[in-house]
């Protein structure tokens, strides 16, 4: 393939690369992340990194980067390719400054997952790694001093629960970003799963039928919610009940999952 052709590439990072398709799945974790990854690096023509400027900072020392850099240095990695791109590792918030700078050769989705299962999983998650302290909470007393007030002793476990009941809110903000994906579909639908890599490489990669249907035949990667208990206590029910919008509720009721009424 002669990369020339390509309109849709532009020179990048002092005219040492051609930007191949750049694409951003946006997701708060707990959905299969990890999972579609390796999915889509298994996918001739797909270059794909699980978060990695996370990894960069928290294990290498690395500064934290903008989206716009990470992602160009994700285009860098991946200039073979014909679409580059990141899983959770790129914040809603930076998307809008990410299509100003890269137009049409970028695209963005989100990953959602039904909220309850999601919510079980990343408490088993924060429960696993409470005592590194990876997490600031220190947001939530102020944010929401009324929930934190019923606590039962307002621990940082307890603070942890109040943070990831609020971000099943985050697809409020979510929706703007671009098209979603329920994680139940991309897992299972082998159709699903290659529109997903028809949109995020605009057509230039073609998967295949038997790609799809490797990935959605294969296991899971780093699951969390089988070492959490099914079901919530009864302060967790109060805070889903207090904390969780009801306009949030809506749009996951939208997306076709059943949400059970909520509290004690």
């Amino acid at each position: 393939m002669d990369v020339q052709t390509q309109p849709e590439r532009r020179l990048i990072a002092n005219e040492h690369f051609l930007a191949p398709r750049l694409f951003s799945v946006v997701t708060w974790g707990c959905a299969a992340s990890d999972w579609l990854a390796n999915s889509l690096n298994d996918c001739p023509g797909i270059f794909a990194v699980h978060h990695s400027n996370n990894l960069w900072s928290k294990f290498g020392g690395a500064r934290t980067l903008s989206g716009i850099r990470y992602l160009e240095i994700v285009g860098m990695q991946g200039h073979a390719a014909l679409a580059a791109g990141d899983i959770h590792g790129i914040s809603r918030s930076d998307i809008q400054e990410i299509r100003a700078e890269y137009a049409d050769i970028f695209r963005a989705v989100v990953l959602v997952r039904h909220p309850l299962p999601r919510l079980r999983s990343q408490v088993a998650f924060f429960n696993e790694f409470a005592h590194t302290k990876a997490w600031d909470v220190t947001y939530v007393p102020q944010a929401f001093p009324q929930i934190v007030k019923g606590l039962p002793t307002g621990s940082y476990e307890e603070l942890l629960f109040v943070h990831g009941v609020n971000l099943l809110n985050s697809i409020i903000e979510e929706v703007a970003v671009g098209p979603i994906y329920r994680m139940e579909d991309l897992t299972t639908n082998s159709q699903v799963l290659i529109g997903l890599v028809d949109y995020l490489s605009a057509g230039t990669v073609s998967a295949t039928d038997d790609w799809a249907a490797r990935q959605t035949g294969s296991r899971g990667t780093n699951q969390h919610s089988h070492r959490e208990k099914p079901q919530f206590s009864t302060w967790q029910r109060r805070v889903l009940a207090d904390l969780f919008d009801p306009a949030a509720i809506e749009l996951y009721r939208k997306l076709d999952y059943d949400v059970e009424p909520l509290g004690p």
